[in-house]
């Protein structure tokens, strides 16, 4: 059953991320115009990993919750600040890809890194791989936030 809830959260947090991304458009041009290329991996790649990543994430969530949500409160605390870190990402994507915004939306990218930082911190007390998922997830947000200073200050 916890397998059952990973994969159907898993599948629901896709979904929504791809929807953000049809919405606001594919950030390759973007890419292409704050001259980001070279820091990149393929672009095939990268949408494919985001994707993936998506899934793992809202896996994170769905195994949590079934494991731990009926009776503990580290759980439902984390996934509060999961819900914000999703919302708040998902803003992030049009301030930067879409109307580069590039000052704004690190500030934004910031504010994930700290709820998923926190996210983390109630969650590994849990279940360490849903920790490192979590933490993992940090390091990546680290990542876009060089993209960010790339853009902002044309390192």
């Amino acid at each position: 059953m916890a397998l059952t809830y990973a994969l159907i959260f898993g599948a629901i947090l896709s979904l929504c991320a791809v929807s953000v991304r049809f919405w606001w458009g594919s950030p390759h041009a973007s890419i292409t115009q704050m001259g980001i290329r070279e820091v990149l991996p393929p672009v095939w790649l990268m949408g494919f990993l985001w994707l993936l990543w998506y899934f793992a994430l809202g896996a994170t969530l769905g195994g949590v919750l079934y494991t731990y949500g009926k009776n503990c409160i580290d759980a439902w605390r984390g996934t509060c600040f999961f819900l914000l870190m999703i919302g708040v990402g998902f803003l992030w994507y049009p301030l930067f890809f879409v109307r580069h915004y590039f000052l704004f939306s690190l500030i934004v990218l910031l504010a994930v890194i700290a709820l998923a930082a926190v996210c983390a911190l109630q969650w590994q007390k849990l279940s360490p791989m849903a920790g490192i998922v979590m933490w993992l997830h940090v390091l990546w947000l680290f990542y876009m936030t060089v993209l960010q200073l790339i853009c902002l200050f044309g390192v």
